[in-house]
């Protein structure tokens, strides 16, 4: 393993990555495309500060999670059940020294609190794609156990909710009614499959709680898309 950084190019701060050397796995590349990859996301985190506080569900190895904790200053709750990336969303929080600001959880968020299985199709170090309610794809490489939990089993408090499960989204919104009520929580982006019913769905159930869609950006396909929510 060795040190990565990388450099912001608004406020000038680094942010250290802990690479594999080699690049035997995706840990180097998530770092370097952060910047282009979903640049709506890197433009929504920078609107945080040192008094929000971001519940990353889905953190993987940590990008997002390190860019809004050691840029913008906000304190970062994250969720991530695989565990070769969990293992190195924590060696990042650690290079970084942001212990303070991220709390790391081994968690699959769901809506359901109990033991559970991850399918991991890839079992490659910052890889995506794994499944706890679904099906994988194709036949899982590796199958781990997990815990899944609703977010409202979990007891935490957030401004902002950043949700990026591949295709279990409707499960986490349909855990955490009660985080969606309480009015601290300002803003919500959530990955969308537009070609999934119960995806689009999830505009109905948040603007039921008060939120009002403010913007549909296009990721890797022109049916992913990344929808971003604000109380009204």
């Amino acid at each position: 393993m060795k040190d990565h950084e990388e450099k912001d190019p608004v406020t000038g701060k680094t942010i250290r990555f802990i690479v594999t050397k080699g690049g035997k796995d995706m840990s180097k590349k998530r770092a370097t495309a952060m910047w282009h990859k979903e640049k709506g996301t890197i433009a929504w985190l920078r609107g945080m500060g040192s008094e929000d506080h971001l519940l990353d569900i889905g953190a993987n190895v940590g990008v997002y999670t390190m860019f809004a904790a050691v840029v913008m200053g906000a304190h970062v709750t994250a969720m991530e059940p695989e565990s070769l990336n969990f293992a190195r969303l924590n060696q990042n929080i650690r290079a970084n020294r942001v212990n303070g600001l991220v709390h790391a959880f081994p968690f699959a968020a769901s809506d359901r609190t109990e033991a559970s299985f991850l399918k991991v199709g890839r079992f490659i170090l910052g890889h995506s794609g794994h499944q706890v309610s679904r099906e994988t794809p194709a036949k899982p490489e590796h199958i781990q156990g997990t815990w899944k939990t609703r977010i409202d089993s979990f007891h935490t408090t957030a401004t902002h909710i950043k949700i990026d499960v591949d295709g279990e989204e409707p499960e986490v919104i349909d855990g955490m009614h009660g985080m969606l009520d309480s009015k601290s929580l300002r803003e919500i982006q959530c990955e969308i499959d537009t070609r999934n019913p119960a995806h689009r769905k999830i505009d109905d159930i948040l603007h039921s709680y008060d939120f009002e869609k403010y913007k549909e950006e296009t990721t890797r396909t022109d049916w992913m898309q990344n929808w971003r929510w604000r109380r009204g």
